[in-house]
């Protein structure tokens, strides 16, 4: 089991960089990266399909259960979904408390859930992806393990 300290790192083109602790956000309920495949789909002469492999991108998912809605956490949200959807700013994103950044995009930011229909909580997602294409070796230590879909130890 890994377990991980996802900070967000935005920097304006002029000003300094804000650094997000996506971990301290209020019930962080999935925090995972996903190493997704990169190829370019071929068709032979013989109508033979090869896959011409690039490399990996790491797609970063990310959920939170906001019970108390207009609270802090969902504050800190907004200012985070503001700040990665603006034009020119550089995002970066690490997984190991800061060690390791890797630069990222926004990919998804879908409106938030409330749950049950209610304005009681609420769930917001959000998803970045690795904006270089990644070798296997230097892909994080726990995907390289396997690749996804398949068992280990089988």
């Amino acid at each position: 089991m890994w377990s991980y300290s996802p900070i967000l790192k935005v920097t304006p083109p002029a000003g300094p960089a804000l650094a997000y602790d996506l971990a301290a956000i209020d019930r962080l309920i999935a925090c995972q990266w996903i190493p997704e495949a990169e190829f370019a789909p071929k068709t032979t002469l013989r109508r033979r399909r090869v896959n011409i492999p690039y490399g990996w991108r790491l797609r970063y998912v990310f959920a939170w259960f906001i019970d108390t809605p207009s609270g802090t956490s969902e504050l800190t949200l907004v200012d985070i979904a503001f700040a990665v959807n603006r034009m020119g700013y550089k995002l970066e994103m690490s997984m190991d408390g800061g060690a390791t950044y890797r630069e990222v995009v926004l990919d998804a930011w879908p409106p938030r859930t409330n749950v049950e229909e209610k304005n009681v909580a609420a769930i917001y997602r959000a998803e970045f992806v690795s904006a270089e294409i990644l070798s296997e070796d230097s892909a994080p230590p726990e995907t390289r393990q396997s690749p996804p879909g398949i068992a280990v130890g089988v």
